[in-house]
C-alpha cells in the first residue's frame, strides 16, 4: 500500500493489517508522521508533536509482534490525545499560557488504557484554551483548521482531535465533551464522535470543566471504530469517584431498523437551524423510517430548566481555576474566559442548590422518555462550519454577533443537554451542505445503553453511506493543497 491508501484505512482495518503482518507499525506510523508534518502549517493540528518517539514505539511494536507478543487491540496503531489529558513526562498545557511548562508525572487513566492496548502516541492535539469554548479558535496556539476548508472552524473544544482524524493523520483520537466538545467538532468536520454514558470512562487526569458532566470520548472514522475505542477506554477506576463499574455487554447486530422506536423532538432541538442542516437530518430520519423504524414525535417539557442546570458547569470550573485566577489571571490568552470564571464566584448557594434540583428534574424527564423510544435523533449542531474570522452568522431567522464571548455557545445548544443528563450520544456525518461542508446528525440513547445505541448508529451509518460523505474517501482537495 502507498501512504495515501494506508491513511484511508479505518482503525479496525489498520489494526487488523498490523496484527496479520500485512503492514508494519513503522510503515503506518511513518505515513502518519509524514502527513502530519506536511500539513501542520496549514492545519495546526498539534501543540506537541513527537515523531521520533512515535517511530521508536512503532519499531518496538513490530519487534514485539515478531516475537509473538501482542500488546492489545490497538497494537502499533497511531493515535493522539487532546492537550487537556495528562501525559507523563510530556507537556499538558490545555493550549493555554497559564499552564505553560506543566509536565504531569503520570498519565490520565484513559491514556493508560489506550497506550496499554498497544497504541502509538503521535503527541498532543490543539484545542480551545482550557476547553472553554465551542469553536477551538485559539489565538495563542493558532486555531486548528477544518480539513474541508482550512479557513473555517473545526468546532470545539476538541478541534485538533477532529483535524487529526479527518486529515488522515491518526486512526483514533481522544477529546473531552463537557458541553459537546467531542460531538460538535465531529459534526463540523464530518466524522464519528461518541460521548458515552457518564461514568463509564474515568475522568481522572483530565483537566476538566465540570465533575458532573465532562466525558473523555473517542473521535473515529466509523461507529465500529468508536465501539472498539470505548471497550479499550471503559475500565473502572477506583481512584475516580465518578467512575462506574458497569459491564458494556455486546453491540447488537442491527440488520435493519424494524421495531426500533425513534424519537423526534418537536421542541428545542429543531429550532433556529440552518435550513440545509435541517434538511439533511430530516432526510436521515426519513431513511430510518423507510428501513422499518417507528417514528415517535415527543415534546420536552423541562428543557427551559436547562439554563438553571448549566450553573453547575460554571461552578465546577471556578473551583478548578480559582488559584490560577488569583496567581496568573493575566496570562489567560482569551481574557473572556477569565472574566466568565471570575463572575462565577458570585453565584449564591441557593442558585447552586436550585441548579442541582433543576438537573434532577430534567434527568427524570429524559429517563422517562426512553420508556417509549430506543433512541432520539436531532441535528448535532444548528449550523455547519463558518470562517474563523467571521464576525457575524445568520442561522435561520437569527443573526448572531460572533464577537461576543458567549456566541460559540450556539454550537453547543443541542449537545449540552445530554451532558447534564449523562446519556450516551453520538454524532455521525450526514452529508454535505451546498458549500461542501459536513452536516452532523446526533443519536442519543438511554443511560448505560451504549451498546444498543452503537448498534443502531451502525445501522444508520450504513443507511447514510458514510463513504459518500467522509473526506478520506473524497477528493480532500483542501488537504492535498495544504500538503
Amino acid at each position: 500500500m502507498n501512504p495515501e491508501e494506508i491513511r484511508s484505512l479505518t482503525l479496525i482495518e489498520v489494526a487488523t493489517a498490523i496484527a496479520d503482518r500485512k503492514l508494519t507499525s513503522v510503515e503506518v506510523t511513518q505515513a502518519a508522521v509524514d502527513h502530519a508534518a506536511a500539513t501542520e502549517d496549514a492545519l495546526k493540528t498539534f501543540v506537541y508533536f513527537d515523531p521520533e518517539s512515535a517511530l521508536q514505539r512503532a519499531a518496538e511494536a513490530d519487534a514485539a509482534l515478531a516475537a509473538g507478543t501482542s500488546w492489545g487491540p490497538l497494537h502499533g496503531v497511531p493515535v493522539a490525545f487532546k492537550d487537556n489529558l495528562d501525559t507523563a513526562g510530556i507537556p499538558t498545557e490545555c493550549a493555554s499560557p497559564v499552564l505553560k511548562g506543566r509536565v504531569p508525572t503520570e498519565n490520565a487513566h484513559v491514556v493508560d488504557q489506550v497506550l496499554g492496548a498497544g497504541a502509538v502516541s503521535l503527541g498532543k492535539l490543539n484545542m480551545h484554551e482550557f476547553a472553554s469554548g465551542g469553536t477551538s479558535i485559539n489565538h495563542y496556539t493558532g486555531s486548528p483548521r477544518n480539513p474541508w476548508a482550512p479557513d473555517h472552524i473545526t468546532g470545539g473544544s476538541s478541534g485538533g482531535s477532529s483535524t487529526a482524524i479527518v486529515a488522515g493523520i491518526a486512526y483514533a483520537t481522544l477529546g473531552t465533551d463537557a458541553g459537546g466538545s467531542v460531538r460538535i467538532p465531529a459534526s463540523i468536520c464530518g466524522h464519528v464522535g461518541l460521548k458515552q454514558t457518564h461514568g463509564l470512562v474515568s475522568n481522572r487526569g483530565s483537566v476538566f470543566n465540570t465533575w458532573s458532566g465532562d466525558h473523555v470520548g473517542p473521535h473515529t472514522k466509523t461507529v465500529a471504530d468508536a465501539e472498539l475505542m470505548l471497550r479499550v477506554m471503559a475500565v473502572h477506576d477506583p481512584r475516580d469517584s465518578t467512575s462506574v463499574d458497569h459491564p458494556l455487554g455486546s453491540m447488537p447486530a442491527v440488520a435493519d431498523l424494524s421495531g426500533v422506536r425513534v424519537g423526534v423532538p418537536t421542541t428545542y432541538f429543531f429550532d433556529d437551524l440552518d435550513p440545509e442542516v435541517e434538511a439533511g437530518v430530516r432526510e436521515v430520519i426519513a431513511k430510518m423510517q423507510a428501513a422499518g423504524a417507528t417514528i415517535v414525535p415527543f415534546e420536552l417539557k423541562t428543557i427551559e430548566l436547562m439554563m438553571a442546570a448549566r450553573m453547575l458547569t460554571s461552578a465546577d470550573a471556578y473551583v478548578y481555576h480559582a488559584k490560577l485566577l488569583e496567581e496568573r489571571g493575566e496570562l489567560y490568552a482569551e481574557q473572556a474566559i477569565r472574566f466568565r470564571l471570575l463572575a462565577t464566584q458570585y453565584l449564591r448557594a441557593e442558585d447552586y442548590a436550585r441548579s442541582i434540583r433543576a438537573r434532577r428534574v430534567v434527568i427524570s424527564e429524559f429517563v422517562s422518555l426512553f420508556d417509549d423510544i430506543d433512541v432520539f435523533v436531532a441535528p448535532t449542531t444548528p449550523t455547519t462550519a463558518y470562517p474563523i474570522d467571521a464576525t457575524e452568522l445568520t442561522v435561520g431567522d437569527t443573526t448572531i454577533d460572533l464577537t461576543q464571548p458567549m456566541a460559540s455557545g450556539l454550537l453547543a445548544r443541542n449537545t449540552s443537554p445530554l451532558n447534564y443528563t449523562g446519556q450516551p450520544s453520538i454524532s455521525l456525518p450526514a452529508g454535505l451542505s451546498s458549500k461542501g461542508l459536513p452536516i452532523g446528525v446526533m443519536l442519543t440513547g438511554g443511560h448505560f445503553e451504549d451498546m444498543k445505541l452503537l448498534g443502531i448508529a451502525q445501522a444508520v451509518e450504513r443507511l447514510i453511506g458514510y463513504d459518500e460523505v467522509a473526506p478520506w474517501f473524497a477528493e480532500r482537495a483542501a488537504v492535498a493543497a495544504a500538503s
